[in-house]
């Protein structure tokens, strides 16, 4: 045998081909989940500080939670700044800015208490942008498991599952590439989440009847599979809020379309479906 012959050399080249793709792999699950923290500190700090410049009578603020506010943020930008220069960690990044957020949340909570002051309309559009920031995360938990309870976390052979889709949205919006308008992705995956939702749910109705556009879909699901106690105008007024919806999201695939309207529009989608979903009688679908 040639001297120079190693046999194991081969498995040898493997593992470490292995062992560095599983590292690779971590690392680009990383960098995806700072990159998400990012997105979350960024619009909180940028809608914040629109709310902030609207503050009618900074005098009826106590100090205090000034100070409370300056110091968390203080906090933020620093991990930030070593996370950027590759020195701080991303779960730190992460857990830093989820302690910013709690203390931006309860201080524009208190902010925005209209006993405190009148309120001028850039401030309650400022406030608005804002709520919207915060309410994402818990509004899109509650669609998730809404669907859930509705069994739409699979669909049949290799069609992704409304739940599926609405993640990939949802990850389109967080963690948009390079140009700010490739988040447009996060419209047409709510939109074929929503197409989805209501192709599965059209499928299990006891009866099977016509319906061509979104609002007689939703109309017909109403009639079927809807909740008792709610009217047909109730689903009417849904199946028309629904088509102007859709007709929105399938514009943002021919133009750019900033970052603060994509995120209004993306949060009107989950309100739809959870105002939808929570509309329907589980026990009168098929399943």
């Amino acid at each position: 045998m040639d001297e120079n012959h190693h046999p194991d050399r081969k498995d040898e080249l493997l593992l470490v081909l292995k062992d560095t793709e599983k590292e690779a792999a971590e690392i680009e699950q990383k960098a995806q989940e700072t990159t998400e923290t990012a997105r979350f500190l960024k619009d909180v700090a940028e809608n914040f500080a629109d709310v902030i410049r609207a503050i009618p009578d900074t005098s009826l603020i106590p100090d205090q939670r000034w100070k409370h506010l300056i110091q968390s943020w203080h906090t933020s930008h620093r991990i930030a700044v070593e996370v950027k220069a590759g020195l701080g960690s991303s779960e730190r990044f992460h857990a830093s800015a989820m302690a910013t957020g709690v203390t931006t949340s309860t201080g524009f909570s208190a902010l925005i208490d209209p006993s405190r002051f009148d309120t001028t309309l850039t401030f309650r559009s400022a406030a608005d942008r804002l709520g919207a920031v915060f309410r994402r995360g818990q509004l899109l938990a509650d669609v998730k498991a809404q669907l859930k309870a509705l069994r739409l976390d699979s669909r049949p052979g290799a069609l992704q599952s409304p739940v599926d889709l609405l993640e990939d949205a949802r990850l389109a919006l967080d963690r948009p590439g390079r140009n700010e308008s490739s988040a447009l992705g996060a419209w047409v995956g709510l939109r074929e989440a929503i197409g989805g939702t209501l192709s599965e749910l059209l499928r299990r109705r006891p009866t099977q009847e016509p319906a061509s556009n979104y609002q007689d879909k939703v109309e017909s699901l109403g009639r079927q599979c809807g909740r008792k106690d709610l009217s047909t105008e109730h689903f009417s007024g849904l199946g028309v809020d629904l088509q102007t919806l859709m007709n929105t999201l399938s514009e943002g695939k021919d133009r750019t379309v900033e970052r603060e309207r994509l995120a209004r529009i993306f949060n009107d989608g989950l309100l739809f479906l959870e105002a939808f979903l929570g509309s329907l009688d589980a026990g009168r679908l098929r399943f």
